[in-house]
């Protein structure tokens, strides 16, 4: 009976798969900061056209409609964001937390892309 051979195992170096990791997720954090700037100015803007033409439009983000139009919804994205940086900068990466995160920039894309939308059907 021949000999049995362990199989092939791909292997990763450790350290250099976690700086990957860490990369990736600074510019995930990155673009939804952005995105959501981009989100908060979108949707002004479309409040705004659509108190100007006497149109009422219904905020999509089950968060924010919940919350007073006054600020604080920036304020819990602010908070999230920040609360998402302490995590990426304080704990090792992993890829749950990379792919959640990218995700979530996927959401933000749509979001705004609506919103955009939105605004030429406003005009």
């Amino acid at each position: 009976m021949p000999a049995q051979t362990a199989p092939a195992v791909l292997t990763i170096e450790s350290e250099r798969f976690d700086d990957r990791i860490g990369v990736a997720l600074v510019a995930a954090l990155v673009v939804l900061a952005v995105l959501n700037v981009a989100d908060i100015i979108t949707t002004h803007i479309d409040l705004a056209m659509a108190a100007q033409h006497g149109r009422r439009l219904v905020e999509g983000n089950p968060i924010a409609s919940v919350l007073p139009p006054n600020g604080r919804v920036e304020a819990v994205k602010i908070a999230l964001l920040a609360a998402l940086g302490w995590r990426v900068f304080r704990r090792p990466p992993s890829v749950q937390l990379l792919v959640a995160t990218w995700a979530t920039v996927a959401v933000y894309v749509f979001t705004v892309a609506n919103n955009v939308l939105a605004m030429g059907r406003l005009h």
